[in-house]
């Protein structure tokens, strides 16, 4: 009788893996073929938002005014795609028009959402854009026992005056992530241990405004 409970039990614990296992399997990533607008530039119905402060709603931090994104900085958090992408190239615009500040573009995030997430952080910062962060545990090549858990931008800063625009361009290609700011190759990391998942804008302490986000085909080697 033992043996027959724990036959049932086995069956029973491979079926509910096998569902998991399934439902993993099965989560949808978007290989570009068009151009997409990630931002229709009207309202964030695309975006999910995410706070360390549950009581806090999207509207009194993101809000969207004339086609541009704006992001008050306080609390902690980030809005990310509903959708997971992969093999992609990503193009955005920010500012900080009230002084330096820090945000970043979070990029294959996945896992829970939680601040910070599993994911590639390229750092907005003031002064150190297109910095790599790997956060929540994600990892790539090029990290170092002195920078362990960051990738530093490979130029002299590119960044324009505090209150002007900048421009953000990602290449995301299989496991190989290459930035540039403001038109100037900055950095690259390879054997990334994730190569899809949702793209994020961070709220990080500093008011922030973006615009122009879209997403395009990787042209043909």
């Amino acid at each position: 009788m033992i043996r027959f409970y724990f036959f049932i039990f086995l069956i029973l614990a491979l079926n509910v893996s096998a569902q998991s296992n399934h439902q993993t399997a099965n989560k949808v990533s978007i290989l570009p073929e068009k151009k997409i607008e990630l931002f229709d530039g009207k309202g964030l119905s695309d975006w999910t938002f995410v706070t360390t402060d549950p009581k806090v709603i999207l509207d009194s931090v993101w809000s969207v005014n004339k086609g541009v994104v704006e992001c008050q900085g306080k609390p902690n958090g980030y809005i990310r795609t509903v959708l997971s992408y992969h093999d992609y190239q990503l193009h955005l615009e920010w500012c900080f028009p009230t002084g330096p500040g820090n945000s970043g573009v979070f990029l294959h995030s996945n896992g829970p959402d939680k601040v910070w997430p599993n994911c590639f952080e390229v750092q907005l910062l003031s002064g150190k854009a297109g910095d790599i962060r790997c956060n929540g545990g994600s990892l790539v090549q090029e990290l170092t026992t002195d920078s362990p858990k960051a990738v530093p931008h490979s130029q002299s800063s590119t960044e324009k005056p505090v209150g002007e625009w900048n421009s953000c361009d990602v290449v995301c290609r299989g496991n190989t992530i290459t930035v540039r700011i403001n038109s100037v190759l900055q950095n690259q990391v390879t054997r990334t241990s994730a190569n899809s998942g949702s793209i994020a804008l961070q709220a990080e302490g500093k008011l922030v405004e973006f615009r122009n986000l879209y997403l395009e085909p990787l042209p043909l080697k």
